[in-house]
């Protein structure tokens, strides 16, 4: 005890003071030094204080419950003590200063007294021994040990097991038999006849597809053929560099490790297969389907692969497929197996031994492997301690056999519904073209950093982030986002969470594109994010533009960060986990100052992916600095941009552009001033654009558009396999009864629903699909448009209709569209099928192309690829056919009106267009030449054609239905019309030079020799001499019939060259005869 040079003032709660005279130290060894000094009070009348805040400031840990108090040191109970119930204080307990050798206290903890006790009774040594063997069969195992193949097992003996036979469960699962099929048939039996039939006299002959008792014997014998499986890429390599094991089943399974695929490829050349079975490491083909059936237990030839820990040497994988190899069966095959003299980390031989002896497969009758369990079965296992080498749990369907033709009828829709209690896994919605290379599946960024090509991914993933923070490496940043701590988010924001978006784009310089997007949905903004982008017929427009130019040239490009770097006047917030964000980054950001649980917290102060704003900041900020160089976006066309004085064009779809150019110094002046503010990649071929790919040849003034891959991709993605047969049909067809009296509604569809997971995946089909049929093949459009009705609530019947569609889709994968130079005016033939969908619908279409203006309406204009074809259901229950058809001319004349407006901002002038239909009472009351009474009853909304017809903005012609080319859009037709028909509108360079519309024509109008008209001696006569030089080849040659030739006036002119014309076919000419 020490006095103080100065008293220490001591504050007390009512404000009195009291002053401190000497200091000391508590003798309390286990305290710490700083811990145990105290001063000394002389007015504390009380018990002794003590500080908390000293104890914690050394290091000490003090708990207070309701009842007690303890100060700990690390795991050192230092004091206790306990709480008085008169006035609230806790009071510790002071050790005894005079215990020589002062000891931490210990907790008062209930002990209990335990022993081991080794037993080692003979039940429990046989069954050990019976589950280290695999659990084999009480008789395969009394026989091994009878006939003295197994030695050596302390307390297994046949005699033992005779005495002590284990009940293990491992046992009866892996021999498990299931009832044969077809024993009891579900048929209902047809009622004895009672009555002699002519047929017992006459027999009929089978016909050729009825399911017979008809047998006969042959014999197969496959020698030198192998079956192949390849496990994934494991987590982490092996101690010795290998990442992946190749097993092969023969006669005798073998397995071999690998470093890398190249090297896999190497090992599949050295088993080199007799028999024609591929393997599937060396073809990167999907296997033969050869998996047992699910819930039966025996092991597939096809799927020996072995479950792999972690860091597992692979000088020890030669034992893994020969571990059933334990119980032997046969003399031949068996040896003494002393198991007790192996160490427990020694490898067996390896096709040496007894094992090199038996050269045919040593599989037991009954397998003493685990069962699978089939997918209705629950997934708990029992067992606590499965074999994972020769157990392996398959999730997701099984490929199915073909349903054959013969067949009975009453399985024709039970297994194209899937059983809701299976659980089959579905793939979710397509956020990108990213397909795991391992698994040939598409898959999201947590998938695809762990693939093979996940070292790509994770760098693409860091310069994602770089891109949009302060830069990383070699990127540059855009200080769109900044890292926060939690606490520096504003109340009345909410962060919202991160979606990584992966997709695989070749045409980019990083092929391995991966996207940062916030969650738009849980961001509330207030004003107009609306964003004007041009649609796929403004782009379509814009490519028949630069063809019909002279001297035009197309171009596309693409603004880097279009969407980063925009300012926003309000800042957003999102909230990211740890696990997406690779270390580098982690460090480079000194994040773990900012790390709240295991998310970090960033404040979007720039435009960004994902945010619904965006696209409208970034589209205003681009008007900012293109209208002072003279780039102005048209009056009317959403995404169209002109120049003022430039002949230059140019559709923005998101931060992708198309050019229309003439002159290089116009297309240089728009990309100087583009890059003013984005990097900018162009382009020159103009291959590339809108997810289009376009094959120019301005030779010939053509354009070919196609998606290639993306039916591949799509079929892939809804793991659809390829038909057996080609599939020329898009949807089934009832054939029409001719001469019927009177024709029957079809009955409505009771079929079974589907259930959620059927009815999403019916949807996603229907979205993805819809792209590509607007964009390219639109053959699927009525198919698909009959299939849209249904999906809210599809039935079995709806999921037969899509997969029909999906087989058309893998048959029919990659479709093309051709356009050529024309005179850029707007034609449309429109139709309607009355009363040809459910609940009295009717159906109506359009064919929209540009071709040249004739001064005479009855001259047919020379075909073009469609830039629109529009294909609906109508709302309305309408009348008649004719109120059908005159619907069909007043939805056409609505398309066609932005279309018009388009064309003349993209320079083209339209005169009246012309709209064909083949119904004339619609035709007389849209060009008022008919007089009204009962079509009075019909929509005044239609009327709406007519009175643009009084403006002179269309022009109503009737033409025959015959060569009416949208009239395939507006019924279902037969599998041989649509074989016949496609090539009429998508290019295919591999058809012949006549189509179904030529054979009309030509026969309508036969042609001769004479390269000019001769003299009409009647009007009709003058209209057929005329047809004789304008009909063209059709699309699909790509030869140009038409050949444009520029005068003096630059001016297009189109002269006709001689072409083969088909002869008269009556399947041609009358496919719909065929109906």
């Amino acid at each position: 005890m020490r006095p103080l040079a100065h008293p220490v003032a001591i504050s007390n709660p009512n404000g009195a003071l009291m002053y401190a005279t000497h200091e000391a130290e508590l003798d309390i060894p286990l305290l710490p030094a700083a811990a145990r000094r105290v001063y000394i009070i002389p007015d504390l009348s009380t018990a002794p204080l003590i500080a908390v805040a000293p104890l914690c400031d050394a290091g000490c840990i003090v708990t207070f419950t309701k009842t007690s108090a303890t100060v700990h040191l690390g795991p050192k109970l230092l004091l206790t003590g306990s709480r008085d119930p008169n006035n609230g204080l806790w009071h510790l307990d002071m050790p005894d200063p005079n215990h020589a050798n002062p000891s931490p206290l210990l907790e008062q903890t209930e002990s209990a007294a335990a022993t081991i006790d080794h037993r080692t009774s003979p039940a429990n040594l046989v069954a050990f021994a019976h589950a280290s063997l695999f659990s084999p069969a009480l008789s395969t195992l009394h026989d091994a040990l009878r006939l003295g193949y197994i030695t050596g097992v302390p307390g297994l003996t046949a005699e033992t097991l005779r005495r002590h036979p284990p009940s293990s469960i491992a046992t009866t699962k892996g021999h498990l038999d299931q009832i044969r099929k077809n024993l009891r048939s579900t048929k209902p039996n047809a009622p004895p006849q009672t009555t002699d039939d002519t047929d017992d006299y006459l027999p009929t002959a089978d016909p050729p597809h009825d399911r017979t008792h008809h047998c006969f014997a042959a014999t197969f014998e496959p020698t030198g053929k192998i079956y192949s499986d390849l496990t994934g890429k494991f987590i982490a390599p092996s101690s010795t560099g290998n990442n992946y094991i190749l097993v092969v089943a023969s006669s005798v399974p073998a397995s071999a490790p690998a470093s890398n695929r190249h090297a896999l490829e190497q090992l599949a050349e050295i088993f080199s297969p007799n028999s024609p079975t591929p393997l599937r490491v060396a073809t990167k083909a999907p296997p033969s389907p050869g998996p047992s059936p699910p819930g039966t237990p025996r092991q597939s030839n096809l799927q020996p692969v072995p479950a792999s820990p972690l860091r597992v040497p692979t000088k020890d994988l030669p034992p893994l497929p020969n571990l059933p190899d334990l119980v032997p069966t046969s003399p031949r095959a068996a040896g003494p197996t002393d198991v007790t003299t192996a160490p427990s980390d020694a490898t067996f031989p390896n096709l040496t031994g007894p094992a090199a002896r038996n050269r045919q497969r040593r599989t037991p009758k009954k397998s003493a492997m685990t069962s699978r369990k089939p997918p209705t079965a629950p997934q708990q296992t029992i067992s606590p301690h499965p074999n994972p080498h020769v157990t392996r749990q398959r999730t997701g369907a099984l490929p199915q056999p073909s349903h054959l033709a013969s067949h009975a009828a009453t399985t024709s829709f039970e297994k194209l519904l899937l059983d809701a209690a299976v659980p089959v896994t579905y793939h979710m919605a397509l956020h990108g073209n990213a397909f795991n290379p391992d698994t040939g599946k598409i898959a999201e960024y947590a998938k695809l950093s762990q693939c093979s090509d996940g070292a790509y991914w994770k760098a693409s993933n860091a310069e994602e982030i770089g891109r949009l923070a302060q830069g990383y490496k070699h990127i540059k940043g855009t200080n769109t986002i900044y890292f926060i701590r939690k606490d520096q988010v504003p109340r009345h924001k909410t962060a919202t969470y991160l979606r990584i978006v992966c997709a695989h784009r070749p045409e980019k310089e990083n092929a391995y594109c991966v996207r940062w997007t916030a969650g738009g949905n849980l961001i509330d903004y207030p004003h107009d994010a609306s964003t004007k982008t041009a649609d796929i017929i403004t782009v379509k427009t814009l490519i028949n533009s630069t063809l019909s130019t002279p001297g035009a040239k197309f171009m596309s490009g693409d603004l880097k960060d279009f969407y980063l770097g925009t300012p926003m006047a309000e800042y957003e917030y999102m909230r990211i986990h740890r696990r997406y964000i690779p270390d580098d980054i982690f460090e480079q950001y000194n994040l773990s100052a900012l790390l709240d649980g295991d998310f970090v917290y960033v404040e979007i102060r720039r435009g960004m992916y994902g945010l619904p704003q965006a696209g409208r900041i970034a589209n205003d900020y681009l008007r900012t600095f293109l209208e002072p160089a003279g780039y102005l976006p048209t009056e009317h066309t959403p995404g169209l941009w002109r120049h003022r004085t430039r002949p230059l064009a140019f559709s923005l779809v998101v931060d992708d552009f198309g050019v229309k150019y003439v002159n290089q110094d116009d297309v240089d002046h728009l990309l100087a001033t583009l890059r003013q503010r984005y990097e900018c990649k162009a382009d020159w071929e103009g291959t590339r654009y809108c997810g289009l790919t376009l094959t120019w040849d301005y030779e010939a003034r053509t354009c070919d558009i196609s998606m290639p891959g993306y039916v591949d991709r799509a079929l892939t993605r809804f793991t659809h396999p390829t038909p057996p047969r080609p599939e020329h049909s898009p949807h089934t067809w009832l054939k029409p009864e001719y001469g019927a009296k009177v024709h029957f509604a079809p009955a409505d569809d009771s079929s079974p629903p589907l259930d959620a997971a059927g009815i999403k995946r019916i949807q996603e089909i229907v979205g993805v699909f819809l792209f590509y049929a607007r964009a390219v093949d639109s053959t699927m459009l009525p198919a698909l448009g009959t299939i849209s009705t249904q999906q809210a609530k599809p039935t079995t019947n709806t999921l037969t209709a899509i997969t029909k569609f999906l087989n058309y889709a893998a048959s029919n994968p990659d479709a093309c569209v051709r356009y050529r130079a024309s005179g850029m005016h707007l034609h449309i033939e429109s139709d309607a099928s009355y009363l040809s969908e459910p609940k009295a619908r009717s159906r109506y279409a359009g064919y929209h192309y540009l071709s040249e203006i004739s001064d005479d309406p009855a001259t047919p204009a020379a075909p073009n690829g469609a830039i629109h074809i529009p294909c609906q259901i109508l709302k309305e229950v309408v009348s008649s056919a004719a109120e059908a058809e005159l619907a069909g001319t007043f939805h056409n004349g609505k398309e066609a009106c932005p279309i018009r407006v388009c064309l003349e901002e993209l320079g083209h002038p339209q005169g009246p267009t012309p709209i064909i239909t083949d119904n004339s009472t619609a035709v007389g009351i849209a060009n008022d030449t008919v007089k009204q009474k009962r079509s009075k009853a019909m929509d005044m909304r239609f009327y709406w054609i007519r009175d643009r017809v009084r403006q002179g903005q269309f022009h109503i012609i009737w033409r025959k239905g015959a060569l009416n080319r949208a009239d395939y859009f507006t019924k279902h037709h037969p599998a041989a019309h649509h074989k016949a028909i496609r090539s009429s509108y998508l290019y295919d360079p591999n058809t012949s030079s006549t189509n179904y519309f030529q054979c009309l024509t030509n026969d309508e109008f036969p042609t001769t020799k004479a390269t000019t008209a001769p003299p009409a001696s009647s009007p009709d006569e003058g209209v057929c001499a005329s047809l004789r030089h304008i009909i063209p080849s059709p699309m699909s040659m790509g030869e140009g019939v038409l050949i444009p030739n520029r005068n003096l006036d630059n001016a297009y002119r189109f002269t006709h060259c001689q072409v083969p014309i088909c002869r008269r076919s009556n399947t041609h000419r009358h496919p719909h005869k065929l109906m």
